[in-house]
């Protein structure tokens, strides 16, 4: 287990740093992003503002992060792995409330031939898998 977690680790792909704006889908289209990429990390914010950005910074190491949030009342733990697989990011979430809510999701982060931007979020809401939805971005200024 811990070598292929050092192996994924190891494991270098495209640099997703950059500010990006989403064309597709309609609902989305004009919403920026901003990723910050190193070796070991992913950080991505958004926000229109600079300063005012809210984000995830995702490790890429493959462990495990798990983060507890108290809110009126509600426990939500959230348990968060980020990694290479290939040449994508693939981020999975399991979230949990101590009202029995539950989300499993999967975000994956990609480039495609035209170095575009993909990220895929394909969600599991209390047992029923939604609709995948996929943002296309453009890197802004090109």
């Amino acid at each position: 287990m811990a070598l292929a977690t050092l192996a994924l680790s190891a494991q270098k792909g495209p640099d997703f740093s950059g500010v990006w704006v989403a064309v597709s889908p309609a609902r989305f289209a004009g919403q920026q992003v901003t990723i910050l990429h190193d070796e070991m990390s992913l950080t991505v914010l958004q926000g229109a503002e600079p300063g005012q950005e809210h984000g995830n910074i995702y490790q890429l190491d493959g462990t495990p992060e798990r983060d507890v949030e108290n809110a009126n009342g509600v426990e939500t733990v959230t348990i968060t792995t980020a990694a290479w697989v290939r040449d994508r990011v693939v981020v999975t979430r399991a979230l949990t409330t101590s009202r029995g809510r539950k989300i499993d999701s999967t975000l994956t982060f990609s480039l495609n031939r035209r170095g575009e931007l993909l990220q895929e979020l394909i969600e599991v809401v209390n047992g029923e898998t939604q609709p995948a939805v996929t943002l296309l971005s453009k890197k802004k200024g090109s």
